[in-house]
């Protein structure tokens, strides 16, 4: 360390300095000085100083050279005893050359402050005497940093520059050395001491414990070994040392490190560990405790997984993992592990156990593995790591199409449909139908989406819930919406036909035909229809009266009502009665020609009685109509109502209205309408 120091204090304005070493720890210096008032010439000095800086001499230094007249300043050369010769121009009679020796007489060389000594050992004293014939010395030594020195080392003991000191068993770091040299009379001639404090350090460091490895653990052949930090109240700490089975492994470990591994990797097996430390003193503290520790750096044996199976599917969205169990013939299983998509989803498995409840994962693939750890910390992964494919997600949900929800069927075993559903994960795997909350078809093909209902499976009359479950591989299953479909066997109940009477005559083709009243205690009545001569005249009649689609020809004609209910269940009328149409509704007549206009004529005779020939004129073909009306525009009859060529007609009434009766005397209009004309005319009648 770099210091400053003063060498003298003099005001004698020193100048001219000159420094060599004694070879002895320390320097010599010497100086011009102006400090004499008696000599207002040049004056020589010198000065000692050991190897902390501290001056030996007076604090001034001592005069090498006062005589009066000019010195020049002088060369100084060390003689390496602890001493140098310095050689100077002089003027004091002549310009001569003059020299002097300077040196320390007593030096004490060690110990000179700042070493540091373990109690009750010996330790060597070592001095130097220059010049002086010394016999004896007395050696002393202060704890109070100098300021005395009661406590006697040796006393007259022969001069021969060293002396061995069985040092006391004390804690002090404020000791010093004394030594007097003493002639054969026993008269003292010089006198040295330690230039600074010293220190004896008779405790060892403080208690301190072993951390870990904990005794009895195991671990790899490089094993962190940590300990608690110790402490030293006096000279402080120096290092630690790690002992493995009774040999010093590790030296020189920094006093601020707790921790260390092996200085080469241990072998397998059993070994005793202890941490030593020391202070500067060197006394040292053995750890209260030692420990073994077991060094196992195998592996755990190989083993395989047993299920869930490579690649195999499951709904559980928490499934159980099963492997072989390993084994460790060293330091022993310790856990195992279960690693999904490479983290540790569950750590510390009981060595014991087999088999593990996984965490809930997510619909997709994960690649899982087992690893096998021992107390050592050696770790072994199963043989392999297999895909799991998770698909706790059911299929999309099936729609309905038929029968529409509250439908009407008198059909017991009906078809089913629905649209088709999809799954992503695991694919479809069938389809169930559920009827009133039973399960009535299973394992329906996933390429089907329609179902009918086998013979012994027939529904009763009555309403029925039914709903499709669609189920994936692995049985996830999603439920349609539920309907209703009503079951409805029985016809509506019976009724009669009311007119034309059965076998009467008409002598228009598009009588009125009706009946009774039909009733439907189930699904309720839909409708009826109008059979003539056994095929469907009018359909969807709403009504218990209808004419014919179509004009009817002269003749018979059978006819008869069916009565459908909301199920198509149909009853037909009690009744198939006839009907004769009895006259020709229109005759062309006699004339060559083609009409030119629409033409409609008077009646003849007019008035009549029992009937009366009505003429027209048809200009092109169309559809036209006669009727006729009493005078309140009441309808009577239709006399015709058909499609028309030109030509010239004639159509004859009878006096009946629609229902074959006679109407009374009075007047009467008849009406021809054709697509674009129409005339009407009065008629009368006598009875």
């Amino acid at each position: 360390m770099d210091c400053c120091c003063h060498t003298t204090t003099s005001f004698g304005a020193p100048e001219e300095p000159r420094i060599v070493i004694d070879g002895w720890a320390g320097c010599l210096i010497t100086w011009i000085d102006h400090r004499s008032t008696a000599n207002i010439d040049d004056d020589i000095y010198a000065q000692r100083l050991d190897a902390f800086g501290n001056p030996e001499w007076t604090l001034n230094g001592i005069a090498v050279c006062t005589a009066n007249s000019y010195q020049q300043p002088p060369i100084i050369v060390s003689d390496m005893e602890a001493g140098a010769i310095l050689v100077w121009e002089d003027w004091r009679f002549n310009r001569d050359i003059y020299a002097q020796r300077v040196a320390q007489d007593l030096l004490v060389v060690s110990p000179t402050g700042g070493e540091v000594f373990a109690g009750s050992t010996t330790q060597r004293i070592h001095w130097a005497s220059f010049g002086i014939s010394a016999n004896l010395v007395d050696l002393s030594y202060s704890t109070d940093g100098g300021a005395t020195f009661p406590n006697i080392i040796a006393s007259g003991a022969v001069n021969l520059g060293t002396y061995d000191w069985s040092l006391p068993n004390l804690n002090s770091n404020m000791l010093r050395v004394r030594l007097l040299a003493k002639d054969g009379a026993g008269n003292s001639i010089a006198e040295d001491r330690s230039n600074a404090n010293f220190m004896i350090d008779s405790s060892p460091p403080n208690n301190f414990s072993l951390l870990s490895p904990p005794n009895g653990a195991w671990t790899d052949s490089l094993p962190h070994f940590s300990w608690q930090l110790s402490g030293d109240n006096l000279s402080g700490l120096a290092k630690h040392q790690l002992w493995i089975d009774q040999q010093l492994n590790l030296d020189d470990i920094s006093p601020l490190t707790n921790s260390a591994q092996p200085a080469a990797p241990l072998t397998i097996g059993i070994h005793t560990w202890f941490v030593k430390t020391f202070d500067r003193a060197g006394n040292s503290r053995q750890s209260q405790q030692s420990f073994s520790v077991g060094v196992d750096n195998i592996a755990p044996a190989a083993f395989n997984l047993i299920s869930p199976p490579d690649s195999g599917w499951t709904s559980v969205a928490a499934p159980a993992f099963n492997w072989q169990a390993s084994s460790d013939g060293e330091s022993g299983l310790s856990k195992y592990q279960l690693v999904i998509d490479g983290i540790v989803m569950i750590d510390n498995i009981s060595p014991s156990q087999t088999t593990i409840t996984g965490p809930s994962l997510s619909s997709q693939d994960h690649i899982w593995k087992i690893v096998a750890n021992d107390n050592a910390g050696n770790t072994r992964s199963s043989n392999e790591s297999r895909v799991i494919r998770v698909d706790a997600v059911a299929p999309s949900q099936p729609i309905l199409l038929s029968p529409a929800n509250n439908a009407w069927t008198n059909d017991q075993t009906p078809e089913f449909s629905w649209q088709a559903s999809i799954d992503a994960g695991s694919g479809l795997g069938k389809y169930q139908l559920y009827i009133d909350g039973m399960l009535k078809a299973d394992n329906i093909p996933t390429s089907q989406t329609t179902f009918i209902l086998p013979s012994a499976s027939i529904l009763t009359d009555g309403n029925h819930t039914w709903f499709v479950k669609a189920v994936d591989r692995l049985n996830n299953t999603s439920q349609s919406a539920l309907r209703t479909i009503r079951v409805d066997t029985q016809p509506p109940n019976a009724f009669s036909l009311i007119s034309p009477a059965d076998n009467s005559n008409v002598s228009f083709p598009t009588p009125n035909f009706t009946w009774a009243l039909a009733t439907d205690a189930a699904s309720g009545l839909s409708h009826y229809q109008l059979w003539i001569d056994d095929s469907l005249s009018v359909d969807n009649i709403q009504g218990t009266t209808s004419a014919p689609s179509l004009p009817l020809s002269m003749g018979y004609h059978t006819w008869f009502v069916k009565a459908i209910d909301r199920a198509s269940n149909e009853r037909n009328s009690s009744e198939n009665w006839s009907v004769g149409i009895l006259v020709t509704n229109v005759e062309t007549n006699d004339k060559q020609t083609i009409p030119t206009q629409f033409d409609l004529s008077q009646n003849y005779p007019n008035p009549f009685n029992p009937e009366t020939v009505i003429e027209f004129a048809i200009p092109k073909p169309t559809y036209v109509t006669i009727k006729v009306f009493n005078l309140r525009g009441q309808e009577i009859r239709t006399l015709e109502s058909e499609l028309l060529q030109a030509d010239y007609y004639k159509v004859t009434w009878d006096g009946r209205d629609s229902n074959g009766r006679l109407v009374p005397s009075g007047v009467y209009l008849y009406r021809l309408q054709g697509a674009d004309f129409v005339a009407t005319k009065k008629l009368a009648i006598i009875r």
